[in-house]
């Protein structure tokens, strides 16, 4: 009988039937820490856009990538990480109202689970349980860099790989009475394992590490039952990564073993990640907060000496360096939003508080919990400032591009009659940045060939940015060529504003030669330390044109007149660009003017 009530409370695999009442309470609670989760992250979304509610729109040149497919037919090659590229493309189908909206579940779900899978190591029935799991959801959400995941629709890839490689660890916990249920939850953990290999491969260390550190204590405490299902499970794991690491160096997809171009080149040498890893721990306060909590829970676990529970929090805390192995392999590729595939377990580790709380008086229970709510308020006040600046800079992104989509529908019209139309003002991110045009021409229904004219870093950005198509309808060249280029123009403000430039009545924009417009020098050399310099801008055209500086709808040069030219004073920097502007505001040439110190002594 001893044997049988340890067993029980043991509380992570337990053989001894099914608990109806149990199994209702875990399920309300987890809905319960889901509904939690959703609150508090569209909670802290809305807060940092201003009470608006955030549902997203494409910014990067991944959302608008991902977010071009409108119809089953469209779906391309399932090759390259065939999971994660599946619910992708499904849920461009979808719409992008669903697409964003399954980001945001996809978090809360993620953080969820993670905290249900460390609940089930630390059963408790009394009273510091759900406050534990709540305090745990409520911190892992607070990382600054949380939103990332429900406003950039390229890290579904982390989001599905993370719930398929939680829901295995979950699965391999499982313990049915049948043996039929053993054998489903066991080839379910195997599948489950498999898709978030398939997701992305980065999960992949964690999830057999976990399960070989569930298998080694359930070996060392005599858990003779387990031993042959466990064995078996993990030698299926090794074959499927086995399997997964032969088709990956084979050419068959890309993963970080085998990355494209010096960012993403990996190195492994112990040194690059050990001091890449300490990097990615401490990134931002909240990630050093994180850490600090999952270290200041080891420590006192250790102190409570509760063997058991000390050996699961380091398993945790071993599990979490497992994730962030993938990411430290790839120094040159650097980004600090990926810090919350780790900061979810570090914020669950204050699961493992609850049986230490159980075990206190009531004043000190009372002290304790206060110094938690306190720690979570000074968590979210230290993490506010930084989750509020990048919510509002999505925003504004977002804002931009919807601007720059509404413009494309009111000159729809217009841009018809046209096989190539260029552009000119764009901003970074913008629908035609990275991608092959599909967006414009699925969801927008504009079959255009495009010409991106912008400055020489952006041309230099866009040609070398990883994975970049290189056969597309979109062209992107230096803002110096657009004075020679004989096609419509459509000119961008700041804030996507666009105004096209088309040939007017009486006027032959497209006959060589009808429009001349230049800087006289165009190449500046200035040697008086300054970077500025004096040119002349000089033009002709068959009607009224005026000089405009900076963008199509800056500050008025020069003009308006057929024929003028005017000198500047010594403000011109290198790529200062003047726009030759109609009198329908349309753009009739573009100049860039150069200056540099070469050849001065």
């Amino acid at each position: 009988m001893a044997k049988k009530r340890k067993r029980q409370d043991d509380g992570v695999g337990s053989s001894e039937g099914f608990d109806a009442t149990r199994a209702a309470r875990r399920a309300g609670a987890f809905v319960g820490w889901g509904l939690l989760a959703l609150a508090v992250e569209v909670g802290a979304l809305g807060l940092g856009a201003g009470g608006r509610l955030v549902l997203g729109f494409p910014v990067h040149h991944d959302d608008f990538r991902n977010l071009s497919y409108t119809s089953l037919g469209e779906l391309p090659s399932l090759s390259v990480r065939p999971v994660s590229t599946l619910v992708l493309d499904l849920l461009s189908v979808a719409g992008p109202p669903v697409y964003y909206g399954t980001l945001q579940i996809l978090v809360a779900l993620y953080v969820v689970l993670v905290v249900s899978l460390i609940r089930a190591l630390f059963p408790s029935a009394g009273r510091s349980a759900p406050l534990a799991a709540g305090a745990a959801v409520v911190a892992a959400l607070l990382f600054e860099n949380t939103p990332e995941y429900a406003l950039y629709s390229g890290l579904v890839t982390n989001l599905v790989s993370a719930v398929t490689g939680v829901g295995a660890m979950l699965a391999f916990e499982a313990e049915p009475r049948s043996r039929g249920g053993r054998l489903a939850a066991s080839a379910g953990a195997v599948a489950l394992f498999a898709a978030s290999l398939l997701a992305k491969e980065d999960f992949a260390l964690a999830v057999t590490l976990w399960f070989a550190l569930r298998a080694l204590e359930r070996w060392f405490a005599g858990d003779r039952h387990r031993r042959t299902r466990d064995a078996a499970l993990l030698l299926t794991l090794l074959l499927v990564c086995a399997a997964f690491l032969g088709w990956s160096l084979s050419g068959a997809t890309r993963t970080f073993l085998r990355g494209s171009g010096e960012t993403y080149r990996s190195v492994f040498s112990p040194a690059s990640l050990l001091q890449t890893t300490f990097r990615y721990l401490l990134c931002t306060p909240g990630a050093q907060i994180a850490t600090g909590v999952q270290l200041a829970v080891l420590l006192l676990v250790g102190l409570s000496g509760d063997r058991r529970a000390t050996a699961r929090v380091a398993g945790i805390v071993s599990v979490t360096l497992a994730l962030v192995v993938p990411y430290a392999a790839l120094p040159n590729h650097f980004a600090p939003y990926y810090a919350f595939n780790w900061t979810v377990w570090q914020a669950a580790t204050l699961v493992a508080l609850a049986p230490l709380l159980d075990s206190t008086g009531q004043r000190t229970h009372s002290l304790l919990v206060s110094v938690v709510a306190l720690a979570l308020g000074g968590w979210m006040v230290v993490t506010h400032p930084a989750r509020v600046s990048l919510i509002r800079w999505y925003g504004e992104e977002a804002g931009r591009n919807r601007a720059i989509q509404g413009s494309l529908d009111r000159l729809r019209d217009a841009l018809r009659p046209w096989p190539v139309v260029g552009v000119t003002g764009v901003m970074p991110l913008n629908p035609w940045f990275g991608n092959d045009g599909a967006y414009l021409r699925t969801r927008l229904g504009l079959t255009n060939r495009w010409v991106v004219f912008a400055s020489p870093d952006y041309v230099q950005r866009a040609l070398t940015l990883p994975g970049a198509p290189r056969r597309s309808s979109i062209e992107v060249r230096d803002v110096a060529e657009m004075s020679r280029a004989r096609i419509p123009v459509i000119g961008l403000t700041p804030e996507g504003v666009g105004t096209m430039g088309v040939p007017a009545p009486g006027m032959a924009l497209r006959a060589p030669g009808a429009i001349r417009f230049e800087a006289r020098p165009e190449r500046l050399r200035v040697c008086d330390g300054s970077g500025l310099g004096v040119t002349r801008l000089e033009w002709t055209a068959p009607a009224p044109m005026e000089v405009r500086v900076g963008s199509p709808d800056g500050p008025l040069f020069a003009g308006p007149a057929p024929t003028g030219g005017a000198e500047t004073g010594k403000w011109v920097n290198d790529g200062a660009t003047f726009f030759l502007r109609g009198p329908s505001g349309e753009v009739a040439g573009v100049v860039s003017v150069r200056v540099s110190a070469e050849g001065c002594r």
